[in-house]
């Protein structure tokens, strides 16, 4: 299986741009959701900057069951924007990442409550016809209720189980297949068997 990348790499390339220059990114904004949205899946990860070791582990684990994530502690225009305090630019870098991407995790912990971005990012998302789900760090019991929203992910195995069904929709896309050939390459493609207490993520995840 082919590792994911981070897709914030790929949008100068695709775009036939040299540079993330303002006159750039505007070019890029005013595509449609439609018209940036990535041939394969992208999951966009929605956080607080506070839990970053966490959420690159989830990205990394992403990544090597072969799906593109959008992390922006990767994306350098987005990361100096931040340092220079340019709202503008940091406002239209998360904007490009979510529109490019398609589906966005929310990673929630009790740093969430406290940031202005991840319900701006929901909202942006929802807006742009994004698969939206909320995943909770093992730290809080429950989900905070103006979060719950369209899909949940509680531990572990229900994130190998999305994954799964991300990697399967794709696979029917890209396969044109009858349902007995199609089942053989969907088992060929599963994410690998394993339990809470020896998953990668254990130390994050429920």
């Amino acid at each position: 299986m082919l590792l994911g990348t981070n897709r914030y790499k790929s949008f100068l390339s695709e775009a036939k741009i040299e540079c993330f220059s303002e006159a750039a990114m505007g070019k890029l904004l005013n595509k449609t959701a439609a018209e940036l949205r990535p041939s394969s899946p992208c999951i966009f990860l929605s956080h607080k900057s506070e839990d970053k070791t966490a959420v690159k582990k989830i990205g990394e684990y992403i990544q090597q069951n072969g799906i593109d994530i959008y992390l922006d502690a990767e994306d350098i225009k987005l990361q100096d924007a931040v340092k220079n305090r340019d709202h503008q630019t940091i406002t239209k870098s998360i904007e490009l990442g979510i529109k490019a991407s398609t589906d966005i995790i929310t990673i929630i912990s009790e740093k969430t409550k406290e940031s202005w971005w991840v319900p701006y990012e929901i909202g942006f998302g929802k807006a742009n016809g994004k698969t939206v789900a909320a995943m909770k760090l093992k730290e809080i019991p429950s989900m905070p209720s103006f979060l719950i929203i369209a899909r949940s992910i509680n531990g572990v195995k229900s994130l190998d189980a999305y994954l799964a069904e991300i990697i399967d929709n794709q696979n029917k896309k890209a396969f044109n297949l009858d349902s007995y050939r199609l089942s053989i390459v969907l088992k060929n493609n599963a994410l690998p068997s394993t339990n809470s207490t020896n998953h990668p993520l254990a130390n994050f995840l429920n």
